[in-house]
């Protein structure tokens, strides 16, 4: 889908495929991104927190800088709500 090539072409190399922080990119950064399979993470945080860091990045909310803002050029407003789905998808996957 559309939302899965964006996702893959903005946040896979940081967050990860599977939404994992585990890629090589991660690794190397400290701190790690954010995992989105973290079920403690994803309850506590609101839909618009995610849409806030997309947007704004991560300095800008008190996290990692190395977390870029993506401007409306790069994911228009029906896209982050989208993406906010696609990421919170991960938090489900991964019950035992």
């Amino acid at each position: 889908s559309g939302i899965a090539a964006k996702y893959q072409n903005l946040c896979s190399s940081c967050h990860g495929v599977e939404g994992k922080a585990d890629s090589p990119t991660a690794m190397a950064l400290n701190p790690k991104p954010r995992s989105f399979v973290d079920t403690k993470w994803q309850a506590s945080v609101t839909d618009e927190h995610i849409g806030n860091v997309i947007r704004k990045g991560g300095a800008a909310m008190g996290l990692s800088a190395t977390m870029a803002p993506w401007s409306e050029s790069l994911i228009s407003d029906s896209e982050l709500v989208e993406l906010i789905q696609y990421i919170r998808a991960f938090g489900q996957t991964n019950e035992d």
